[in-house]
């Protein structure tokens, strides 16, 4: 199965977008408890990884008026336009109609619409501008809602995934919370197997 985790890394890290993804793709992949062969006794918790991939847009879907955004979820699903199996529907056609519906709801966004992306970026492991972004306080907000709607409050997702769990995990090991984040950190989405 796939696997969203959002990986905060220091903003001192990387300049730019394209470099933050870069660096940690490079420190991901050079960890081998989380992608690798792992140890004697214990396995890795992805057997393979890539920035953005399923996930990629993420970000940009979080800074999105929520409501509309649901309003295209839903519509989406009537429609039927994620992945079927279905052999008279055609991918690409997917991906277009999915763009389409996505500029009725949003008609004034500029940039890579946040949908469907995964198909045309086949799973290049670098992803896209927007999947990694500088946390900001609106960004913050609203990763924090989402997972206060699920129960659970940043600051107490687990560090260390687990396959059961999305999460976020801090590469230099600080306190995921407002004060050390905020200004402070990148955020890069990473899709991972398991």
């Amino acid at each position: 199965m796939h696997y969203r985790l959002y990986v905060l890394t220091n903003k001192e890290n990387a300049k730019t977008s394209e470099e933050a993804r870069n660096y940690v793709y490079d420190q991901l992949d050079n960890d081998n408890s989380f992608c690798g062969e792992g140890g004697r006794f214990s396995c890795p918790i992805a057997d393979w990884f890539v920035i953005g991939g399923r996930w990629s847009g993420a970000l940009t879907q979080l800074l999105l008026d929520q409501d509309k955004l649901k309003e295209f979820w839903e519509e989406f699903e009537e429609k039927q336009l994620g992945w079927t199996n279905l052999t008279d529907k055609k991918e690409e056609d997917q991906q277009r109609k999915s763009q389409e519906l996505f500029m009725k709801y949003f008609p004034n966004f500029k940039g890579e619409i946040p949908v469907w992306r995964d198909s045309s970026h086949k799973y290049t492991h670098e992803g896209s501008e927007d999947d990694a972004q500088i946390v900001t306080k609106k960004l913050w907000d609203v990763l924090n809602k989402e997972y206060e709607e699920n129960n659970e409050h940043v600051g107490f997702i687990p560090e260390e995934p687990t396959p059961e769990d999305d999460g976020i995990c801090d590469l230099e090991c600080d306190e995921v919370n407002e004060e050390n984040v905020v200004g402070k950190k990148w955020l890069v989405v990473v899709d991972y197997h398991s």
